[in-house]
C-alpha cells in the first residue's frame, strides 16, 4: 500500500534522462500521501524521536511523521524536473469528501482505518504547510491515489490536471480529428 515503487520508477526515469514527467494517478490502493515515493527519491521521514523512518510508509505510519527531511532539495533532481499528473477526480485530501472516506471502503479499510487514515492525512497536510509552505489539504484533486496528488503538489511544484486534457494535447487530438468523419470514442467504458 505504497507509493515507493512509483518513486523507483521515477528515479530511474531520471538516471536514464528523463526530466519531464507524466504521471497517471488513481487506483492506486495506496494511501501514504506519495510520502512513500518521497523516500525512494531520497527525502527521510522522522519520527518523533528525530530517528529516520526506515520501513517503507504506508497510510497507518503517516501520524509517525514529525519531520520531512529536506537536505536534498539542493539535488538536481529537484531542481532540473518538471512533474504533470494526470488525474481525473476531484476529491480534497481530507474531509468526507477525502481520500480515506471516498476510497478507502472501496478498498476494503474498515471505518476505524478510515479514521486513522484520514487523521494521518490531515497531519500529513500539517506537515506540508508548516515545512513546505503548501497549503493543499482542499485542492481539488488532492486526494487522488491516497493522497498523491496533493503530495506530488506539496513536495514536487507537480501540476494536476485531467488525464482527458492530458491525452488529446499529447496525441494532437484536435488535428487528427479535424477532417474526421466519424470519432467514436470509447474512454471510461
Amino acid at each position: 500500500t505504497s507509493t515507493y515503487g512509483v518513486g523507483e520508477l521515477v528515479l530511474a526515469g531520471f538516471i536514464n534522462g528523463c526530466r519531464k514527467f507524466l504521471i497517471g494517478i488513481g487506483g492506486s490502493a495506496t494511501n501514504d500521501a506519495a510520502l512513500g515515493m518521497m523516500q525512494a527519491l531520497g527525502w527521510e521521514l522522522l519520527d518523533k524521536r528525530g530517528e529516520q523512518i526506515v520501513l517503507r510508509m504506508c497510510g497507518g505510519m503517516l501520524a509517525d511523521v514529525s519531520t520531512l527531511r529536506l537536505d536534498r532539495m539542493s539535488h538536481p533532481f529537484f531542481t532540473n524536473c518538471s512533474f504533470t499528473v494526470a488525474c481525473d477526480v476531484t476529491n480534497p485530501l481530507t474531509g468526507p469528501e477525502g481520500a480515506a472516506a471516498t476510497y478507502g471502503p472501496q478498498k476494503g479499510a474498515s471505518q476505524d482505518d478510515v479514521e486513522t487514515l484520514d487523521r494521518g492525512l490531515r497531519h500529513i497536510a500539517e506537515l506540508w504547510r508548516r515545512q513546505l509552505h503548501h497549503d493543499v489539504q482542499h485542492l481539488p484533486g488532492a486526494g487522488a491515489a491516497g493522497g498523491m496528488g496533493g503530495g506530488m503538489v506539496a513536495m514536487l511544484g507537480a501540476t494536476l490536471s485531467p488525464g482527458i486534457d492530458i491525452v488529446l494535447k499529447h496525441t494532437g487530438f484536435s488535428r487528427r480529428v479535424k477532417h474526421c468523419d466519424l470519432c467514436l470514442p470509447g474512454e471510461g467504458r
